[in-house]
């Protein structure tokens, strides 16, 4: 299988387009998901017909890099592996949503000088070549698959697999939306405060301080590029449409209140109970 593309380098390339007619650098994969929800990728590649690489190879000249890619959370990491048989990486679900891409290169680690490679395009007849240290030697077919991680309970009901809230070292609330979730960002203390607090009791309040705003901030991007692939956005577009009460286009601070089930008037309700017992215990 040929490289998807031909690109342009100084030196001669296994895979790419038609530098080496009758090579190609092939890999294949296997994957399963681990009880954690992460993803274990086992790596296996046909055995290389170049006498010239294997030798390279054999001699600790070269090395095999993985680069895994995602799009939609901007996931982007080479792993350096090994040439022997059933290589295995571990990929961490929250890095991974939708279509994944994995290809591989062949690396030299050592300069090579006059260097002559055998089975070229007639284009490179007769030519030896000057290899540098960190060359591409070899480029892989690229192998897809798609992957939808499993979320954890550990948020509240209404708001899993899509709402998210961590401390951060700014003094005020932000969103952070370039993930699976929908994420708040709290200062320290209030973090702190947030985690010991009682949420069920507290609920509506909570949700009109932190989760109102925040929400109300991702359905404005809801539709917007690069948001709109995100889980999150997929997510809470189905939420907005199964709710008979609103519908996406309608204003965006009135979904979130209809959404949450109107946490304002829960949260003044709570501050009224909690004024009378109180006052009640003044007495």
């Amino acid at each position: 299988m040929h490289s998807e593309q031909y690109q342009s380098y100084p030196n001669p390339v296994l895979g790419n387009g038609d530098d080496f007619p009758n090579n190609q650098f092939n890999i294949s994969i296997r994957k399963r998901e681990t009880s954690s929800g992460n993803l274990q990728i086992r790596v296996d590649w046909e055995p290389l017909g170049h006498d010239g690489l294997n030798q390279i190879i054999k001699g600790k000249d070269a090395e095999i890099q993985l680069l895994v890619e995602n799009p939609s959370t901007f996931y982007n990491k080479i792993y350096k592996i090994s040439f022997e048989p059933e290589n295995i990486i571990t990929l961490k679900q929250d890095d991974l949503r939708g279509k994944v891409i994995i290809s591989a290169r062949i690396i030299s680690l050592n300069i090579l000088n006059n260097y002559f490679f055998e089975d070229l395009n007639d284009d490179f007849e007769g030519s030896v070549f000057n290899i540098p240290q960190n060359y591409t030697l070899a480029i892989s077919n690229k192998v897809f698959f798609n992957f939808d991680p499993k979320f954890s309970n550990e948020f509240p009901k209404a708001k899993k697999s899509i709402f998210k809230v961590e401390k951060h070292y700014r003094p005020y609330l932000e969103q952070f939306l370039e993930g699976d979730y929908i994420t708040a960002r709290l200062p320290i203390n209030t973090y702190e405060i947030w985690k010991n607090i009682n949420r069920k009791q507290y609920s509506g309040l909570l949700f009109s301080i932190i989760v109102v705003p925040i929400l109300t901030e991702a359905l404005k991007h809801i539709m917007l590029e690069p948001y709109s692939e995100t889980l999150w956005a997929s997510k809470l577009q189905e939420i907005v449409e199964k709710n008979s009460d609103v519908s996406i286009e309608d204003d965006h601070l009135t979904i979130s209140q209809t959404l949450l089930k109107f946490p304002i008037e829960n949260s003044l309700e709570s501050i009224l109970n909690l004024h009378d017992q109180i006052y009640q215990s003044d007495e």
